[in-house]
């Protein structure tokens, strides 16, 4: 019988080499296995659309439970595509900007951990995607 350490690995490398959890590299956390997964189902995905200053937008899509820190890091990759090889200085973007989802301030405490889902406003039509904008915030201290 297998011990429970061994089954974990061997379902974790199951999950890995399932449809949705392709292109993983590295040892992923379950939060990113998570994601993976639930991006396989449309049930289980959230769309979003951040709109720039210049009227374009950005579609992307995360998994229902997703974290703040995983929004931004979608944001940070898919605006990095965009833009091509600018510098960007993320650290400095985050300290002095904030999300806003379709016109009202995502409030999510640092470090949180919860889905970020749970700190949206709630809203009437789920077929549109979320739209974020980043807007800066002035006498802001993180």
């Amino acid at each position: 019988m297998e011990s429970d350490l061994e089954f974990g690995k061997a379902l974790v490398r199951q999950l890995l080499a399932d449809e949705p959890c392709q292109g993983e590299t590295g040892a992923p956390s379950a939060r990113a296995i998570q994601n993976k997964v639930e991006l396989a189902s449309s049930a289980t995905a959230v769309c979003y659309s951040l709109e720039l200053m210049d009227g374009s937008t950005i579609p992307f899509r995360l998994g229902v439970s997703a974290s703040y820190g995983m929004v931004l890091k979608a944001i940070q990759t898919e605006m990095t595509t965009k833009l091509g090889n600018r510098r960007i200085s993320w650290k400095h973007l985050w300290r002095r900007h904030d999300l806003q989802c379709d016109g009202a301030f995502v409030d999510v405490p640092r470090g949180s951990q919860r889905p970020f889902t749970e700190y949206l406003p709630p809203r009437q039509n789920h077929s549109q995607p979320l739209v974020l904008r980043i807007v800066r915030t002035r006498g802001k201290n993180k």
